[in-house]
């Protein structure tokens, strides 16, 4: 099948490719990729290869190009000439406080009509850009060491090479095979002897309240007198 990439971006922590895709009915459908996984060295290379051709066609100067970047870099086809427009970002001031600018170029073309015309060179270098990003496609990436997961931002899994995974392979068989743990039972409780309990006290007969001061003596019953001796 047909594909055409329309868009190359590099982020610091990102890579978004677009492109368009013809299928056997020769119906064109729009794809976007974006991964958290490293470019190669090439694709980097040829993306900042491209900061000379944005300076001319800015009229800028070289100077200029200090703290710049190339950012993204779009593309479009006027019959059969590719036209490309550079995105450029430039660091104002130093370190994290200085601020981002981007800069874009106007749709450049090699063909003596365009408005704004660019070289031969330039177009290869263009063309250089999108063979790197179909590479990236097809599963070209840095060191998959620094994402051995291959997960993309979008949820789909990246290719992985062989190297990064018979490396995963031999970094596993170098870890030393786990302890065994002995386990131990938990210590049982010492019987405690059973004590019977007490029985309670029987309760006292509670003392019958002191008479008042004012009460009246009881009666006592007169002495008995001595009985009469009978005499013989």
């Amino acid at each position: 099948m047909k594909r055409k990439i329309t868009m190359v971006r590099v982020e610091p922590k990102m890579v978004q490719v677009e492109w368009m895709q013809a299928t056997d009915a020769d119906v064109w459908e729009t794809h976007t990729l974006k991964s958290i996984e490293h470019p190669t060295p090439s694709l980097k290379k040829a993306m900042q290869g491209m900061l000379g051709t944005a300076l001319r066609l800015l009229e800028l100067e070289k100077a200029y190009g200090a703290n710049c970047s190339v950012r993204a870099i779009q593309y479009d086809t006027i019959g059969d000439e590719l036209a490309f427009s550079i995105h450029v970002v430039k660091q104002l001031g130093e370190g994290n406080g200085g601020r981002l600018v981007l800069i874009k170029t106007p749709m450049a073309m090699s063909i003596a009509a365009a408005i704004v015309r660019c070289t031969e060179n330039d177009v290869k270098l263009a063309e250089s850009v999108q063979e790197e990003a179909e590479a990236y496609l097809d599963g070209e990436r840095a060191n998959d060491d620094l994402f051995p997961t291959g997960k993309t931002t979008n949820g789909s899994i990246g290719a992985a090479t062989s190297e990064g995974a018979e490396k995963g392979k031999a970094s596993a068989a170098k870890l030393p095979p786990p302890k065994a743990t002995e386990k131990k039972s938990p210590a049982k409780k010492p019987a405690t002897s059973f004590k019977p309990p007490k029985a309670p006290a029987t309760p006292t007969a509670p003392k019958a309240p002191a008479a008042p001061a004012n009460a009246l003596p009881k009666a006592t019953s007169a002495p008995a007198s001595p009985k009469a001796t009978e005499k013989e």
